[in-house]
């Protein structure tokens, strides 16, 4: 073997050595792979979480005996009333969400992508419970009608009711902050 050719070989084999170690330096960048120790990057949908808007405050009333009093964000445009509760991760005990529906008729809710569980209160025009879904499990798809017509709905903290002695029958009123 000559030397110019022993030469020339290891040439190559080193410019195919660095060619290798570029390549394994600069490849997770163009396929997606991640250095392991780097934390994950989340998902925008479980990192996002719209802040509670205080726009009224709310009571349940017996007799002239109040209930339980309410911090209240209104949902009233229809973007506003198709999110709803989407997306929040948490809810405050006093803390609820009152929807001021278009018409008053049969209502029904869902928990579509809702992470938190829920009281679901259909309210009469005049201000009387119609009918309460209790403990709307987060997730769930299938319909939460009323059992009669509703013009406001009202969320709380699942459980709420039932540790607070919200019933069908019972007065609501509320005030715009």
């Amino acid at each position: 073997m000559t030397r110019s050719f022993i030469k020339t070989t290891g040439t190559i084999l080193l410019g195919m050595a660095l060619v290798g170690f570029l390549f394994v330096q600069i490849a997770p960048v163009f396929t997606g792979a991640r250095d392991p120790n780097k934390p994950k990057a989340q998902n925008i949908a479980d990192s996002y979480e719209p802040p509670f808007q205080h726009e009224g405050t709310g009571a349940f009333l017996n007799g002239s005996d109040t209930v339980a009093l309410y911090r209240l964000e209104i949902a009233e445009t229809e973007r506003e009333v198709q999110q709803g509760m989407m997306w929040r991760k948490h809810m405050d005990g006093d803390m609820g969400m009152l929807f001021l529906m278009p018409e008053e008729r049969m209502q029904s809710f869902w928990m579509k992508n809702t992470y938190v569980g829920l009281d679901i209160i259909y309210i009469s025009s005049e201000g009387g419970v119609v009918s309460i879904q209790a403990n709307a499990q987060p997730f769930n798809e299938s319909p939460l009608p009323s059992e009669g017509p509703a013009k406001i709905v009202l969320e709380l903290p699942a459980g709420t009711c039932a540790k607070v002695g919200i019933t069908p029958g019972m007065n609501w009123i509320w005030n715009r902050l």
